[in-house]
Parts: C-alpha cells; sequence; structure tokens
C-alpha cells in the first residue's frame, strides 16, 4: 500500500521523526536528550546517508554502530540521542566526536526515500 509514492509504512515514519525534531525546534519542552532511543535509532538509520563513504557511528550508551559503505573512515561516536540530533542538524546535549573531526553532513535524505546505491 502507498501514500504519496511511498509505502504507508515510510509514511508513518517520517511523521513520527518529523514530529519529535519539530517539537525540539518548537521549543515545546521536548529537547533531543528526551527523544525515545528508539527514534534516536531510527532517525540515524534515516539520515545516515548524510555522511561521506567510509564512515562509521556508535552509539556508546545502546549497543548500536552504524556505517556507509566500508567504514575505512573516522568514526563518530555519542550516546544515541546526541548522534541523532547532530545527524538532524540539531544541537546535542553534548557534541558526538570523531578522531578526525566531525564529517560535514550532506544533505537531508528526499520523502520518499530513494533507492541506496
Amino acid at each position: 500500500m502507498t501514500f504519496r509514492n511511498a509505502d504507508v509504512a515510510a509514511t508513518v515514519y517520517a511523521r513520527w521523526r518529523e514530529a519529535w525534531i519539530h517539537m525540539a525546534d518548537l521549543d515545546l519542552g521536548v529537547r533531543p536528550e528526551d527523544w525515545p532511543a528508539e527514534l534516536a535509532c531510527h532517525a540515524i538509520d534515516f539520515l545516515l546517508c548524510r555522511l561521506p563513504a567510509g564512515t562509521g557511528v556508535r552509539a556508546e550508551d545502546v549497543p548500536r554502530e552504524w556505517s556507509v559503505g566500508d567504514r575505512t573512515g573516522t568514526t563518530v561516536t555519542g550516546r544515541v540521542r546526541d548522534l541523532a540530533a547532530w545527524l538532524a542538524g540539531r544541537t546535542p546535549a553534548t557534541s558526538p566526536v570523531a578522531a578526525e573531526g566531525l564529517p560535514a553532513l550532506g544533505p537531508w535524505p528526499p520523502h520518499p526515500p530513494q533507492g541506496r546505491g
């Protein structure tokens, strides 16, 4: 089943993600550190394509790691909510770190999601 050229699940996840992110933007008493861990992991999954190829991402507070390709580049570490906030272009409670410095973020991914080649 589709809605606006995406499967319904992608649309539901987009609304869930956008609601939480924009609640922080609108100063409604919700900060990135208040986001559910599951949302933060989902946001990282969605926003990972903003990172250069070879970049690794490792959460220090949940047992999760992500990578863009073969992990030949830098590894960014931090708490899962801080990683998600940073990838979303928001201010994390504590900035993630990387030995070579944080990589520049690319553009926000399109909705519906495009194939990742």
